[in-house]
C-alpha cells in the first residue's frame, strides 16, 4: 500500500482487524476476500506503551509520533516513558521528529503531531 492514511469501508460487511506485534505483515491492498465475502483490513495504532514504541520508532515502522500533553502533574516517580529502550530487543539511538501540527484542546491540552525523521548523527568529541 502506499504511505499515508487509509480508511476501511465502514458499510463493509466484514472488517478484518490485526495487530502486527512483529511489524511483519505488509498489505499491498486494503481488502481481501474470505469465502465470498469481501473483508476490508484494518491493522490497529501503535499504543503499547514505551518498550513497544520504542523499537518501532528506532526501526522506521512508525511514521507519525502524536501526544497530547495534558496541563497536569503527579509527580510519580514510576511513570511509564513513552520511548523506553530495552537492551534485550532494543538499544538507545537519537531519533529525530519534525513538528507537523499543534492544536490546542478545549481542556487546556495541547495535541502535537510530529513526522519521524530517522536517526540523528551524533558528533563525534
Amino acid at each position: 500500500m502506499p504511505a499515508g492514511d487509509h480508511l476501511a469501508d465502514p458499510d463493509a460487511q466484514m472488517h478484518y482487524f490485526a495487530v502486527d506485534r512483529s511489524a511483519s505483515l505488509a498489505w499491498d491492498r486494503g481488502s481481501f476476500s474470505y469465502f465470498d465475502v469481501d473483508a476490508h483490513i484494518v491493522e490497529l495504532i501503535l499504543g503499547g506503551g514505551g518498550t513497544l514504541n520504542w523499537p518501532m520508532v528506532r526501526d522506521g515502522l512508525c511514521n507519525e509520533v502524536s501526544i497530547v500533553m495534558m496541563p497536569l502533574a503527579d509527580g510519580e516517580t514510576d511513570t511509564a516513558s513513552l520511548f523506553e529502550a530495552s537492551g534485550e530487543h532494543s538499544s538507545p539511538l537519537p531519533i529525530g521528529f519534525e513538528l507537523k501540527g499543534v492544536e490546542p484542546l478545549e481542556d487546556g491540552s495541547l495535541w502535537l503531531r510530529y513526522d519521524v525523521t530517522g536517526p540523528v548523527e551524533q558528533e563525534q568529541s
